[in-house]
């Protein structure tokens, strides 16, 4: 149902609707998204995007009946971008499958399908504004698999690839974890960290550092550190431990979803809610042990999930939420 829906308030408004360099589109103004962060980030590409969107909508006359009237054509792009990550994300397992000398087109598959209907999706998906995450997911496992062909076959094109991608996603949305799942490819692959490794990583993890300097810049200018420092009392463990526990338990049982969670302004080891977050991230934990024990590749997907998800968690002020479903789109 998601190409029947419209704008939602929020981000959709301020980012979409309501942005003049968008809802405008010129080359002039294309220009100047790149050269300006938009509210609290720096994520020019996906507002870009939208502004295409804007020229093929005023062409073909779809907002002349109503604002929503063009709404499924930014509807219609979330859908095909999610289709295609879904793509990447069985290539991405048949190649980890085949270097780790364990192929099952069954798994990939199964993984895959997962992968586009489960719950958790919805949001990035439904919601407009998830352009950032669908296209910084995009380009990220892109990135992956072309570093994967630069440490197999050395060739200049899978180098310049790879760090057109890791721009590419930084530009939608940083990734402060993709140069560690970069170094996890190399070694799920058995590769020693050599000058091949190097020459690439390094550049990569540059990138992803400056831009998410730019980004940190951008959300201390807007005092969300601030804000989220002054409203939020209690131990950041107990919050990372609240968030841990409901992206374990809505994995497995997704229902109750929503786009926002509001936060407990207060938080202490004793509170009943955490009682219940340890016993949950416990049980969690000592089930991923007893697999890891058994299953090698299970060990790389466990690691590869902590990774993904860890500038999720709440280790910063500005995590002003206990979790949201969005922020697990690539680590699923």
């Amino acid at each position: 149902p998601t190409l029947r829906g419209g704008f939602v308030g929020g981000d959709d408004h301020r980012l979409v609707l309501n942005h003049v360099l968008v809802n405008h589109p010129s080359f002039a103004h294309a220009v100047k998204l790149f050269t300006i962060v938009h509210r609290d980030l720096y994520q020019p590409l996906p507002l870009l995007t939208f502004s295409g969107e804007f020229a093929v909508a005023n062409l073909f006359g779809l907002f002349d009946s109503s604002i929503e009237g063009g709404a499924w054509l930014f509807h219609l792009t979330n859908v095909l971008l999610h289709a295609l990550t879904t793509v990447l994300v069985w290539v991405t397992i048949r190649m980890f499958q085949q270097r780790l000398g364990v192929p099952s087109l069954a798994v990939a598959t199964v993984v895959a399908l997962l992968f586009a209907v489960h719950p958790f999706q919805v949001e990035v998906v439904a919601w407009v504004n998830g352009r950032m995450l669908l296209l910084s997911t995009l380009f990220a496992l892109a990135a992956v698999l072309t570093f994967s062909r630069w440490l197999e076959v050395l060739k200049v094109r899978y180098a310049i690839l790879t760090l057109a991608f890791v721009l590419l996603s930084s530009l939608s949305k940083v990734r402060v974890g993709l140069p560690f799942l970069l170094g996890l490819v190399a070694l799920i692959q058995g590769h020693k960290l050599r000058t091949r490794f190097w020459c690439i990583w390094l550049p990569c993890a540059a990138l992803t550092g400056w831009f998410a300097w730019i980004n940190y810049q951008a959300t201390a200018g807007a005092d969300l550190f601030a804000e989220g420092a002054q409203h939020l009392w209690g131990p950041w463990l107990v919050r990372v431990l609240l968030a841990l526990a409901f992206y374990f338990q809505h994995l497995f049982w997704p229902v109750g979803l929503t786009s926002y969670y509001p936060t407990p302004f207060v938080v202490h080891w004793s509170d009943a809610s955490t009682a219940v977050a340890a016993i949950i991230v416990a049980l969690s934990l000592t089930i991923l042990a007893m697999l890891c024990r058994i299953s090698r590749p299970c060990r790389w997907g466990v690691l590869w999930f902590f990774i993904a998800i860890a500038d999720t968690l709440a280790l910063i002020p500005a995590r002003n939420v206990l979790a949201a479903d969005r922020y697990m789109y690539l680590p699923i």
